[in-house]
């Protein structure tokens, strides 16, 4: 089953939108929990247990903490800059309707370019 909502199947493109497939969703999920885990909770991170990337994510906890914080930050400031980026593209590829310009907008805040990368995929030219 295709990881399109119902409002895509209609021809409308005002209100296309796609859900990030999972496989991204949990990729992106989980390293961003991961790291908001070695970035507010550094003494209590399993590195001993998730083998090299624990042992290099210990190096980093205690050597480079503040490029951690730094990085850290940066993330969550490139979703933010898709998700406002986003708002061109409803301009540009015709999306119009609030509920769904707000999905997308959600959407690629938390998952980042695995949603952005599909809303700029998107061509309401082929759909026609």
């Amino acid at each position: 089953m295709p990881a399109t909502v119902a409002t895509a199947g209609s021809e409308d493109p005002s209100k296309y939108f796609r859900r990030t497939k999972l496989h991204w969703m949990v990729a992106i999920a989980t390293g961003l929990a991961f790291y908001t885990w070695a970035v507010f909770a550094p003494h209590s991170f399993p590195h001993t247990y998730l083998g090299p990337f624990g042992t290099f994510m210990k190096y980093m906890i205690d050597n480079h903490n503040t490029l951690l914080k730094i990085g850290y930050v940066g993330c969550w400031l490139i979703h933010v800059a898709e998700a406002f980026i986003s708002f061109k593209l409803f301009e540009v590829k015709g999306i119009t309707d609030t509920v769904t310009k707000l999905k997308w907008f959600i959407q690629t805040i938390f998952f980042g370019f695995g949603s952005f990368g599909l809303l700029l995929a998107y061509d309401p030219q082929k759909r026609r």
